[in-house]
């Protein structure tokens, strides 16, 4: 047989040290990478649920948690702006949820009002 020319040595790998594979892709974050979710966040929205029913049935008494959510919401939704924590969606679901929930207070003590003079 024929002595056949060495062929040049190869690297291992044909890719470059310096390129590393890129990360999975995933639509999941972790609440804990970003500092979790605000808690005034969740007690605003907490409370705008359970106003509403509070202020149809009696509106002495939904106002209270209707006026907490509204606040506690405004508060929540200026401080995850600020911090970047997680949770803006609940705090403006509380903030909204609060609105929806004073509106039904008002108009309630107003129906009632109106039911008790004539």
């Amino acid at each position: 047989m024929a002595a056949s020319p060495e062929a040049p040595e190869r690297p291992a790998t044909t890719a470059s040290s310096q390129y590393q594979p890129a990360p999975p892709v995933s639509d999941h974050q972790e609440p804990a990478a970003r500092g979790g979710n605000d808690g005034r966040a969740v007690a605003a929205m907490i409370l705008g649920i359970i106003a509403i029913p509070l202020g149809l049935l009696a509106p002495i008494l939904g106002i209270v948690p209707a006026l907490v959510a509204l606040v506690l919401g405004l508060v929540a939704k200026n401080d995850i702006r600020r911090t970047g924590k997680g949770g803006y969606g609940q705090a403006k679901a509380g903030f909204i949820l609060g609105i929806i929930a004073v509106a039904i207070c008002i108009l309630n003590a107003i129906a009632g009002a109106i039911i008790m003079s004539s």
